[in-house]
């Protein structure tokens, strides 16, 4: 479980990152969500944004009320999920103990079934209305702290070994996996960062932002 202090590191964190594009101005922070505008000296009718930590909401009814209640308000939310390993950005073989025997996966090799995640309830939420994943990255002894983009490529399962008179034949399909996913970072982030939104207005990333001298 993550505590609570690096739960506030990570939106502060955030909050250096959008103060150094000197784009917004954070008008509230907690460790699950920071609230900002645009700054009122660079726009003249400045709109307001939410980021939210979705997996520290609890739940995925908690998550969604506040996606709804920003889409009526027309404030723009921005989901960054905590990759903590555990409520968020879990791996399959540590869900899957039978993994190694599991000749649905026969398509790809150990390296790549060592990949794959099994996305939790909170980030299939997410991906209803964004079609990538965007992760806090805490510092490790491996990876900078950062915030990590990932598009989830689909798991192909493979179930031509069974039999047709096997009993869990009728239960069973070919073709993507549900909650499989395979990870392919598309960017890390670590310096400034602008607000673009995405295809449904209502919801953005966080992208580079390269200051203008």
């Amino acid at each position: 479980m993550v505590s609570k202090p690096d739960k506030f590191k990570s939106t502060q964190f955030i909050c250096d990152l959008l103060e150094e594009s000197g784009l917004y101005r954070i008008l509230q922070k907690d460790y699950i969500q920071i609230l900002l505008e645009q700054h009122p000296k660079r726009v003249e009718h400045p709109k307001q944004a939410q980021i939210v930590v979705p997996n520290f909401y609890g739940n995925i009814k908690s998550y969604q009320n506040i996606l709804d209640e920003n889409r009526q308000k027309g404030t723009i939310t921005i989901p960054v999920l905590y990759k903590d390993g555990s409520t968020a950005f879990v791996r399959m073989v540590d869900t899957n103990r039978s993994w190694r025997t599991d000749k649905s996966l026969k398509k790809y090799l150990p390296q790549k079934i060592n990949q794959m995640l099994h996305l939790r309830g909170i980030e299939k939420a997410v991906l209803r209305d964004i079609d990538f994943l965007q992760y806090y990255q805490p510092e490790t002894e491996r990876l900078h702290e950062s915030i990590r983009e990932f598009q989830l490529e689909n798991v192909v399962l493979d179930y031509s070994h069974l039999e047709n008179d096997d009993l869990a034949k009728p239960f069973i399909r070919d073709g993507p996996a549900i909650s499989y996913k395979m990870p392919v970072e598309t960017q890390q982030i670590t310096g400034p960062v602008k607000i673009v939104p995405t295809k449904r207005g209502y919801i953005a990333a966080l992208k580079p932002y390269q200051n203008q001298i």
